[in-house]
């Protein structure tokens, strides 16, 4: 759960792909999450890339997917907020809505 720019620092030390939680962007006026990868390791300083992507993009581009009807898809940030949904609206833990389980589906 790293707000910004942060999101650097944590890909550096863990040389991998890193989510920070939304934000507020006051030069986009808008929602954002940071995405931080790390650079390779040819510089004297261990050096890393953020881009910030407005969340609305985010949903605007999962709506390009087609979801089988018993299906979601969910985009977290790093605090597990939900920042863009598409498919069934209340799916259970396992992912079917109920109207779709067989009868049987709870003994299994």
């Amino acid at each position: 759960t790293l707000p910004g720019i942060a999101t650097v620092g944590r890909a550096i030390s863990t040389r991998s792909k890193v989510v920070s939680d939304a934000f507020f962007g006051p030069m986009a006026g808008r929602e954002l999450v940071g995405l931080a990868v790390p650079m390779p390791l040819v510089f004297a300083e261990p050096l890393g890339i953020m881009s910030a992507i407005e969340i609305a993009d985010i949903q605007r581009r999962i709506e390009r997917f087609h979801v089988p009807l018993a299906w979601s898809l969910t985009v977290t940030d790093g605090a597990g907020r939900v920042m863009a949904h598409l498919g069934a609206e209340n799916p259970t833990p396992d992912g079917l809505p109920s109207s779709m389980k067989p009868e049987w589906f709870g003994f299994l």
